[in-house]
């Protein structure tokens, strides 16, 4: 009986080792699996996560050169697949098919329970003659639990390990990069600006643009050594930083990150522009493909898989009210014509395209919008891997925060229905209104919105707008990489909606000022509008370095009161998440200067842009602009000149008090006050005397437009001569008062 005992024991112990062994051995497997497979999990779950429940992961079409007469014979073996850059249905499947063969593998605390009831039992019935003593059954009682407890812990470590490379939260894969910030930039810099890229999860990224292309088809600028560009040359041609590209690619490749090309950016092509003459049309496609080639024999063996692929630069809008067949037919046969040549270049290089939307009118609505583009996706030959990326228009205010996903969710329904097309999104982390960045609240909210609907994110432009070197700051950067790595948002408030704490209007010299004092909201707070009656007078959007504090006070001006009386005033305030706010209504009596430039004559040395002219009228009709864009119609545009003059005839003289002077001064640069403004007087209107100058830069902004105001003392004239001096881009005028008696 002593021999039978030992030799079950002896069975047991064999089996409970096989076991253990069994386990250990494969949880080492599964801790080595993930760790070489994990930045493979990250990219594909980001794809996964970022699309939500998004079920279509078919990829979409960007247009491919045409080929020339000299066409590019690829080796096949050369080429890359597609479908490991950008995260498709199959490669999601075949993480999922291989996640559920490890968990049938690996042991579950079930599977475990199960296997030691059997040997149990297996124990009993061959024990049953004779039984262990209570110290044996102790003792092997406890080896099992000690057993069981390390296993579980193996898998709990495993387990734990798997989920830290898994996001599930919405984060962008990739972004854009336009050259000029860069042109002069050190290796250094560049290699720091990368960096910042890189801990922000980018892995694609857009090459904004290689060649500069004016509306004759001749090349302005070029960005990497093109002897082809140097064969249509135009007369202001410049090739000073040909090797931009070059350095560009070089960090990208370092930073593993993968590089879409832009070939060709062409004047008259920011829209839809041109699709209705097809000698346009030929002539993008085949400087497209002309650029596109010679670029790839320069870099693609080079870079390999890093020279990844092409972007289509025109930005199509859903103007789609006012297209017709023709519109259709060419806009299908040149994306057909440059997906052909890229096929002939290289097949396996995915294409993207980015257009835009807006949901007002003229502008389409969105399943009519969705239409269009289904009407256009249906006759192009689509190859798996390219990419409809449509921009979600909340940063540029085409499209409100609260509505840009009806959008989405019409191109979801469309795209679906096309295999090869995949839908990614293009969330814009600015406030166009002034050029700056958003938060990271209003960003983030972005990406939730849209997550369900998209397979991923590259999103204009988060070099140019949350990158510490260029915005400035690196607040935005932190912000951004501390939710990428945590999926947590620091909110700066509870509510959603903001509150108003008090108004004030108070009169001036030129005006009213307006005060509004809000508490801050979740999301932030966004801009304040004041109205006079139920006129907008003022506009003043939040300055980025308030975007944090718990409490804000935004100030305007209301520069048009011409009569003393008793005016009404309130304010709406708006959150960056939509919701409005308006406050109560206060009534004020006002004495202000009256102002006797309004409805007066002037004349200048330059009429200003045929895009923006000026009639001789607009600037003294007593209407300000009341928002910040070029396209306001109380302004005027300047440009191509250095220096412009106006003289105001005020048809009599008088006793002048002051002079104010708006010139929009956008963050981008794009529209800027010049250098000096400078003001004169003269009764004759050909002597001028008394002249105050004023540094440009320094002056104070009113809800983007900087005014130049000049006290002048009581200075008796009829004339009075208004110059900016040392333009430095765009100016925009919207308004000149001369205040007097």
């Amino acid at each position: 009986m002593l021999t039978l005992k030992k030799t079950v024991m002896l069975v047991l112990t064999a089996i409970l080792t096989l076991w253990l062994l069994y386990a250990c051995g494969h949880g080492e497997n599964k801790g080595t699996s993930s760790d070489t497979s994990e930045s493979q999990a990250v990219s594909s779950v980001a794809a996964e996560s970022s699309a939500g429940n998004s079920s279509g992961e078919s990829s979409e079409n960007q247009p491919s050169d045409e080929s020339s007469a000299a066409e590019i014979s690829v080796d096949e073996s050369s080429t890359q697949d597609t479908s490991s850059a950008v995260p498709s249905e199959s490669e999601s499947s075949e993480e999922e098919s291989s996640e559920e063969e490890s968990s049938q593998e690996e042991p579950s605390n079930d599977e475990s329970s199960e296997d030691e009831s059997s040997v149990e039992e297996s124990s009993e019935e061959e024990s049953s003659e004779t039984e262990p003593s209570e110290d044996e059954s102790s003792a092997e009682k406890s080896s099992e639990d000690e057993s069981n407890e390390s296993s579980e812990e193996e898998l709990s470590e495993d387990e734990s390990s798997e989920e830290e490379a898994v996001k599930n939260w919405p984060y962008i894969q990739g972004s854009f990069i336009q050259y000029s910030p860069f042109l002069n930039y050190s290796e250094t810099q560049l290699e720091k600006h990368f960096d910042y890229l890189k801990e922000a999860g980018i892995e694609y990224l857009v090459l904004y643009s290689s060649a500069f292309l004016d509306k004759e088809g001749k090349y302005t600028t070029i960005y990497y050594p093109s002897e082809y560009a140097k064969t249509k040359k135009s007369a202001n041609f410049s090739d000073t930083y040909s090797d931009i590209t070059e350095k560009i690619l070089k960090q990208c490749q370092s930073h593993g990150i993968k590089a879409y090309i832009t070939p060709i950016t062409m004047d008259g092509w920011g829209n839809t522009w041109g699709v209705g003459q097809k000698e346009k049309t030929d002539v993008f496609v085949k400087e497209t493909l002309e650029i596109s080639k010679e670029m790839y024999n320069l870099f693609k063996g080079k870079y390999g898989d890093t020279f990844y692929g092409w972007y289509f630069a025109p930005e199509f809008s859903n103007y789609f009210m006012y297209w017709n067949d023709t519109y259709y037919n060419n806009t299908r046969d040149m994306f057909n014509a440059i997906l052909e040549g890229y096929n002939k270049i290289d097949k396996t290089m995915p294409f993207m395209l980015s257009p835009y939307f807006a949901d007002y009118y003229p502008y389409s609505n969105p399943k009519d919008t969705a239409a269009a583009w289904d009407r256009i996706f249906s006759g192009i030959n689509f190859r798996k891997g390219d990419i409809f990326c449509p921009q979600d228009c909340v940063g540029s205010g085409l499209v409100k925060i609260g509505s840009f996903t009806e959008f989405y969710s019409e191109f979801k329904k469309v795209i679906d229905k096309y295999e090869n097309l995949a839908f990614w999104g293009n969330p814009e982390d600015f406030v166009q209104v002034n050029w700056s960045s958003a938060p990271v609240t209003r960003y983030v909210l972005q990406l939730e919105k849209a997550a369900e609907y998209v397979e991923g994110f590259i999103s204009f432009a988060y070099s140019h707008y949350y990158a510490p070197d260029i915005a400035g700051t690196d607040k935005f950067h932190n912000d951004y990489v501390s939710y990428f790595n945590t999926g947590r948002v620091d909110y700066y408030g509870e509510n959603r909606t903001p509150a108003f704490v008090s108004t004030n209007y108070t009169p001036v010299t030129a005006g009213v000022r307006l005060e509004a004092v809000v508490n801050n909201c979740k999301y932030g707070v966004f801009k304040v509008e004041f109205y006079r009656g139920g006129t907008l007078v003022a506009t003043v959007i939040t300055s980025e370095e308030d975007y944090g504090k718990p409490r804000l006070t935004l100030t305007g001006y209301d520069k048009a009161i011409t009569e003393n009386g008793e005016y009404a005033y309130y304010a709406k305030v708006y959150a960056f998440s939509g919701e409005i706010v308006s406050s109560e209504v206060k009534k004020i009596q006002i004495e202000v200067d009256k102002c006797i430039s309004i409805g007066k004559k002037y004349t200048t040395d330059y009429k200003g842009s045929a895009t923006y002219p000026d009639d001789g009228k607009k600037l003294t009709d007593g209407k300000f602009a009341t928002t910040s864009s070029y396209a306001d119609s109380a302004a005027s545009g300047f440009a191509g000149t250095t220096n412009v003059y106006f003289i105001i005839d005020l048809e009599g003289e008088y006793a002048i008090s002051a002079v104010v002077a708006r010139a929009l001064n956008s963050g981008s640069g794009g529209a800027i006050i010049p250098t000096t403004v400078r003001v004169s007087f003269s009764a004759d209107g050909s002597t001028y005397s008394n002249q105050i100058a004023l540094d440009g830069p320094s002056r104070p902004t009113e809800a983007g437009w900087a005014v130049a105001e000049f006290n002048t003392g009581g200075v008796k004239a009829r004339y009075v001569k208004i110059e900016y001096l040392a333009l430095r881009n765009w100016l925009f005028i919207d308004e000149f008062s001369v205040y007097g008696s």
